[in-house]
């Protein structure tokens, strides 16, 4: 059985797009499009204290008919904001985010934000081979990075 060495880091997106925590959610689905993105990280006074991802939208939003130029941000994002280190092992990272449910977490290295985990996307192949595996470490072996530097072409359309 073949074990992966992937740090977080090789396989993270570096550029994290941030929303202000009294942004509307129309604003919000803007910033998403606008970047071609799924997720955006909450501020609050200069703090990270959510993320919104366009699920969120979908399934908080649209179905509880809110108005989305009235309904804000800190009412459909998810918290606490989990996150990861950058030197995390991908397998650790995605036993992290099957535990807790989530597709996508902020990745913080000496209390600063420096990019956002989205193994789905970034290492497809990581995840369904890490899931429901021991504790397992690798023999030392590492395996090259999946990366893309291609954007998601998923869109929001609120009018």
């Amino acid at each position: 059985m073949v074990h992966i060495a992937l740090y977080v880091k090789e396989v993270m997106v570096q550029e994290v797009i941030k929303v202000r925590a009294d942004a509307t959610v129309k604003e919000a689905v803007r910033i998403i499009n606008k970047h071609e993105i799924a997720c955006l990280i909450v501020t609050k006074n200069g703090e990270n204290v959510g993320i919104l991802i366009d699920r969120d939208v979908l399934k908080r939003v649209i179905p509880r008919s809110k108005n989305p130029e009235k309904a804000k941000v800190t009412e459909i994002m998810s918290t606490p904001l989990i996150v990861g280190g950058s030197d995390m092992y991908v397998e650790d990272a995605a036993r992290l985010m099957f535990k807790k449910n989530i597709k996508k977490f902020p990745i913080m290295e000496n209390g600063k934000l420096v990019g956002a985990s989205d193994l789905i996307k970034y290492c497809p192949n990581c995840t369904h081979a890490i899931i429901g595996q021991g504790n397992k470490r690798t023999q030392g072996k590492r395996v090259a990075s999946s990366k893309t530097n291609e954007k998601s072409h998923r869109h929001l359309h609120i009018t």
